[in-house]
């Protein structure tokens, strides 16, 4: 596993900087780009793959506490990672309200991504109380964005840190939204918050990817109620067992992959 790990950080160093969230400008006019088939790990080619969890994964594996001791154990984030998976992708409006052949919503910019500075002034102007409701009879103020599909306040929360790290510019980019998400739930799951609290107390002692899914579901991705019992919504966290189970494979799959990707030089 610690060979697994080394080798995971390596392909990160390439992935996140010149793939996946570019950190480092480039010139797109002179860059020379190359597309090869690189060996990897499994879970790192499902990164490539997934790239709104692939951010989050190495942020909180690299959290610390200020005697260097990592915050978060792999089943954690794996039972976290799970729920982005099936909740929610980074920058995009919950489905509900972005499904444009149905209801014509779409932000400032088109479709259902946070694109530029209006749209994200727009959703900050959106309500967020349950008695707000639009013409399709949904409350606005419940409308989630991006991974963890913040609403009500939280919502607020986010697209102010969003707005704040794009500064003077117009525009908000994949690296922008990546890294907003990542500030958000190291802030949210910090030891000792409340939301960090439910979910551990939920899941217990020695609890694994799976249990974590299902306590994540429970009393983060939705956790309005100030008592932050979301248990009613049954099945729906039971099924986020199985996903942390088919992650958590993966993610201690000693299997090398092929993966074609693209390198900005």
């Amino acid at each position: 596993m610690r060979m697994r790990r080394i080798y995971a950080g390596a392909v990160n160093l390439i992935l996140c900087a010149t793939i996946l969230f570019q950190t480092v400008p480039i010139d797109t006019v002179s860059a020379e780009k190359v597309t090869k088939e690189v060996y990897m790990s499994e879970w790192n080619a499902h990164l490539a793959d997934h790239t709104n969890i692939a951010n989050l994964f190495y942020g909180m594996t690299d959290a610390e506490d200020e005697e260097g001791n990592r915050l978060y154990s792999d089943e954690f984030i794996i039972g976290f990672l799970a729920n982005v998976e099936a909740e929610g992708n980074t920058g995009v409006v919950e489905h509900i309200f972005s499904r444009q052949h149905a209801y014509g919503f779409e932000l400032p910019s088109g479709g259902s991504r946070i694109r530029s500075i209006y749209d994200i002034d727009y959703l900050l102007d959106w309500p967020i109380t349950d008695g707000d409701n639009d013409d399709i009879g949904v409350s606005r103020g419940s409308c989630g964005v991006s991974s963890v599909q913040w609403s009500y306040g939280r919502r607020i929360n986010y697209l102010e840190r969003l707005k704040e790290n794009i500064g003077n510019r117009w525009d908000v980019t994949e690296y922008d939204i990546a890294e907003t998400d990542l500030e958000m739930v190291l802030y949210e799951l910090e030891p000792g918050r409340r939301y960090y609290n439910a979910v551990t107390e939920a899941a217990g002692d020695d609890a694994d990817a799976e249990v974590y899914a299902e306590a994540f579901c429970d009393y983060y991705f939705k956790p309005k109620n100030a008592d932050l019992n979301m248990s009613g919504k049954g099945e729906s966290c039971k099924n986020r067992r199985a996903a942390a189970k088919d992650l958590w494979k993966i993610f201690n799959s000693e299997e090398m992959v092929y993966k074609t990707i693209t390198f900005s030089f």
